[in-house]
């Protein structure tokens, strides 16, 4: 194929073959995938500051760290009685004040 030829084949395309619409089309794609990235970004900063705040916690709950544990972390749990319940016996049913049968 030679230049003219080719030249030739894009003068065949119509004008009104919707560039306008294309262009459109791209440009709310991108902007789109910005506002996308936007909102990844502000979930990302918002998980990193979670986790280090429960990274703090964690190394003040940890031996050694300088800071004094809560005592019910540092004694080991003493181990409780469980003895069965009385099943409950059922009430009386209410009578009203005026009642003559009572």
């Amino acid at each position: 194929m030679t230049l003219p030829s080719v030249l030739a084949q894009v003068d065949t395309i119509p004008e009104d073959s919707g560039g306008p619409y294309v262009i459109a089309a791209y440009v709310v794609f991108l902007v789109m995938v910005v506002v996308y990235l936007a909102i990844m970004a502000q979930r990302l900063q918002r998980i990193a500051k979670t986790a280090d705040a429960l990274e703090a916690r964690l190394d003040a709950l940890q031996p050694g760290s300088g800071a004094a544990p809560s005592p019910s972390a540092t004694a080991p749990a003493e181990p409780v009685a469980i003895t069965p319940k009385a099943p409950a016996t059922p009430a009386a049913p209410a009578t009203p004040a005026g009642d003559p049968a009572a």
